[in-house]
Order: C-alpha cells, then structure tokens, then sequence
C-alpha cells in the first residue's frame, strides 16, 4: 500500500525520456536509471526522515530495512522501459516446462 501511495510523488509531469534526452539534474542524480521512480522513493524516504512524518518509526531497523527494500522494488518495477522484459520473463516462468526429474 505504501509503494502504491508514493510510487508517483512529486511527478514532474515529463518521462524518464525526456529527463534523459535534456540531461536534466534528475536525469543526472540517478544516472539515467528509472529516473522518476528514484526521484520518487527518494523523495518519500527523505518526508520519512522527519519524526512527525514517519508512520514506520516504531518499526526495528531490521524490519524498516526490509519494508524499505520492497518498497524500492515494488515502485522501481512501475518503469515501463522494463516492462516488456519482465512479461517476457513471467511468461518464460509460467510456460516453460520445469526439467524432467529423470532419476525417479
């Protein structure tokens, strides 16, 4: 739920394309890598930085460590560049065949 509550926070408006394409700071900060959705999450952790803003300050390190590493990958997955290659892979995983188990 939180990915999904932040996944689009301070959106420029423009693509990852075009941060790229105009060597903008954001494009340069993140290194033409999934630009917006860094600059998202970046944005997010930096709001959760503040006490009065942080809903998960109760939670260990360890655990906070953990929701932070979903979290990174559930909205870094909403770059559309590797959209097609993650349905490519889903179906490779869904529809190949799993090796014949031939000693039994």
């Amino acid at each position: 739920l939180f990915s999904a509550m932040i996944h689009d926070v301070e959106h420029t408006g423009t693509t990852n394309n075009f941060h790229i394409c105009t060597s903008s700071p954001l494009s340069i900060l993140y290194n033409d890598r999934s630009v917006l959705e860094n600059h998202h999450i970046s944005t997010a952790y930096r709001y959760l930085s503040e006490p009065e803003s942080n809903p998960f300050e109760k939670l260990s390190k360890d655990d906070f460590r953990e929701m932070r590493g979903i979290v990174v990958e559930a909205v870094l997955g909403t770059d559309m560049s590797a959209h097609f290659t993650q349905i490519k892979n889903m179906q490779n995983a869904l529809f190949t065949p799993s090796a014949v188990n031939r000693n039994s």
